[in-house]
């Protein structure tokens, strides 16, 4: 999945001239994205069966009503960005790019801590 959204993302910056103020915006969308995959991993419960060393992992209520919160945070920031892009000067593309950074960050930030979280497990097991 962050490979995809990776190649999207190359794709749509490839594709659309990358002025300072788009490569700000998408830097700031990406950070953020980063920040809430990073809090949307630590609500998932990883737990390693110590025998068969079997991984499971269960979403809390909290990162279900999280994840609802940042789709209806996606949508409200689409919206103001859309109405909005006159009043700022700013294109619908530099809104786009901004909200597909966002979503590259939330799900690269969050693989890679359930990567490192489930690695450190492991090692613990095995250990």
């Amino acid at each position: 999945m962050p490979l995809l959204i990776g190649m999207m993302a190359a794709a749509m910056f490839a594709f659309t001239p990358v002025t300072p103020l788009v490569l700000a915006v998408s830097l700031i969308g990406l950070g953020l994205g980063a920040l809430l995959g990073w809090q949307r991993a630590r609500l998932v419960r990883i737990e390693i069966d110590p025998v068969t060393h079997e991984l499971s992992q269960r979403e809390s209520p909290l990162a279900l009503l999280f994840l609802l919160g940042i789709v209806g945070l996606r949508a409200v920031l689409r919206n103001i960005g859309a109405q909005e892009a006159a009043v700022f000067h700013v294109s619908a593309l530099i809104v786009t790019d901004a909200l597909v950074a966002l979503a590259f960050g939330l799900v690269a930030a969050q693989r890679l801590i359930l990567f490192l979280r489930v690695r450190a497990l492991l090692a613990e097991v095995r250990a």
